[in-house]
């Protein structure tokens, strides 16, 4: 639910950007400027990759299972990364008009990330070993559902921090 709700936004916004912008922001002298739209237009396409990975992923025991466990976390984690230096330039970019300060929220959201993969990686070996079923999905899920929510409460701020920002150039003017 969640990866399909975050490419069903992503692909909207890409929308809303063509229909405002068109090709602009991905022609070379816009990216030599600053990389946001080759960098968020990779990170999108490697979130659709993700689902279509899933649906052909093959049976648990399989010899191919190992590869594509291996594939799946690249893709995802390549994806995740390029999304989170996207956000980076995106406050660079000259029409944001963002306060200079902003890219501290998305240090924030980095930190906690890489932290939560940590803790969560770490409890899922652990777990995995002492409890089995239905129980250790749970937990697991709950964690999952912390993390989007910090996650979504992360977005929320910075989201904050832009309109604020934007208001505050308005008045400026």
């Amino acid at each position: 639910l969640c990866m399909s709700t975050g490419i069903v936004l992503s692909l909207v916004a890409v929308a809303i950007l063509a229909i405002d912008r068109g090709v602009k922001p991905l022609k070379w002298i816009a990216v030599q400027r600053n990389p946001h739209s080759v960098l968020g237009t990779s990170a999108i396409c490697l979130a659709l990759v993700q689902p279509l990975m899933a649906f052909f992923r093959p049976s648990p025991g399989t010899t191919n299972r190992k590869l594509f466990k291996a594939a799946h976390l690249l893709v995802g984690n390549s994806a995740s990364i390029l999304s989170g230096v996207s956000m980076y330039y995106a406050t660079r970019l000259d029409m944001a008009i963002l306060d200079e300060n902003t890219w501290i929220i998305l240090l924030v959201l980095g930190v906690f990330t890489v932290v939560w993969y940590l803790v969560i990686g770490v409890y899922a070996e652990y777990a995995k070993r002492f409890y089995r079923g239905e129980y250790f999905d749970r937990v697991l899920f709950g964690g999952y559902l912390v993390f989007t929510m910090v996650m979504l409460t992360g977005v929320f701020a910075m989201f904050s921090v832009i309109m604020i920002s934007v208001k505050q150039n308005k008045n400026m003017q």
